[in-house]
């Protein structure tokens, strides 16, 4: 457990959203007793959203007075939700809160370069800047954006339940997450497209995930592709678990990942991965051993690692126990106290600070 919780207010989205941060948070969350949280992002209208966010500035206020905080711990993307985590990183350093900015945007490099006079002043205000990948931590020091960056990967929890050896007369792909080009989904059906003919008596393309289901929709319309695909809308939970569990191989060849826990994930899984090595991915994914790595948007790379599980199903079991195992370096214990040391340096700077005020 991370001690002196009750000094630290988490800042970020609702733990049960969709996606990759609140993800984490839902990792992270049982460390701390009491957890403190701030939610500053869920599934809601435009005009919840407003509210949420003044909901968000009157509860960071309220803690900041009346509460015991030192830290502010907080999660933010890109864009639209750094523009307001900021409003609230400003509320913490007006009443002397030591800030901490957790970088998850996969888009950070783009979004910096677009914005890079108020993403500098953002971020060098802050106390420390976290991010979750080695790549990251490079590219935020190249800019210069704070002396102090810590390196926090992404965690999961190691699953009683993995893939087996399975029986499947077809190969059971199975992509997870947000359904946009980014992910490179669309590169996967434009794999099948292009190799129909060959693929579509031997694989079986299972989706768990939402986003932009017209485009892709008509994808699957346009390249009569329905045969070999099965969509499962957005999964968690149990549902989840039995598709990664009745699965062979996870594909998923991103243009841009700033950690991509959806990968790590399908490797505590015992599934190997096809995907790319891009962002935060070779931190826990190594090529030829956990899985087979391709170029982002080379469909040809694509169809040549997926042809290589579809003729060698022993791999997949041996791919998948290597996955598994490097899975295990990144469990909430062993990310807990990385994170405690980072909390126990503020907290211990923020109480010198007001005992110094005080005198």
């Amino acid at each position: 457990m991370i001690q002196q919780s009750d000094r630290i207010l988490t800042i970020g989205p609702d733990p049960k959203a969709k996606g990759g941060m609140a993800s984490v948070i839902a990792f992270l969350a049982p460390m701390y007793t009491p957890f403190h949280l701030v939610v500053t992002y869920k599934e809601t209208s435009k005009i919840g959203k407003v509210l949420l966010f003044v909901n968000a500035v009157l509860k960071t206020f309220y803690y900041c007075v009346f509460k015991q905080i030192n830290v502010l711990h907080i999660h933010t993307a890109n864009y639209t939700d750094f523009y307001r985590n900021s409003v609230l990183m400003y509320i913490g350093k007006m009443f002397n809160k030591r800030v901490l900015l957790h970088i998850h945007g996969g888009l950070f490099n783009e979004f910096y370069s677009a914005h890079p006079g108020y993403v500098s002043s953002i971020c060098r205000s802050a106390d420390a800047l976290i991010t979750v990948s080695s790549t990251f931590v490079k590219m935020l020091r190249q800019y210069e954006l704070n002396k102090h960056i810590y390196c926090l990967p992404n965690c999961v929890e190691i699953p009683a339940l993995y893939r087996m050896e399975q029986h499947h007369d077809k190969l059971r792909l199975v992509f997870m997450g947000r359904i946009s080009e980014i992910k490179g989904i669309y590169d996967v059906l434009e794999c099948l497209h292009k190799y129909k003919e060959l693929l579509q008596d031997k694989i079986e393309l299972h989706i768990g995930g939402v986003g932009d289901e017209k485009r892709f929709q008509k994808m699957i319309t346009n390249y009569n592709l329905s045969s070999m695909i099965v969509q499962h809308g957005w999964v968690n939970g149990e549902q989840k678990e039995k598709l990664f569990c009745s699965s062979d191989v996870f594909i998923h060849p991103s243009h841009f990942e700033s950690s991509g826990i959806a990968i790590l994930e399908a490797l505590s899984y015992g599934l190997p991965v096809i995907t790319t090595l891009i962002g935060g991915i070779p931190d826990f994914f190594e090529d030829k051993k956990s899985g087979v790595a391709v170029t982002p948007g080379n469909v040809d790379e694509i169809y040549e690692a997926i042809l290589s599980f579809v003729n060698d199903r022993h791999c997949i079991l041996q791919m998948g126990e290597h996955g598994r195992a490097i899975a295990r370096q990144f469990t909430p214990s062993q990310i807990e106290h990385q994170l405690q040391n980072i909390y126990a340096k503020y907290i211990q700077n923020a109480c010198e600070s007001e005992n110094a005020i005080k005198k």
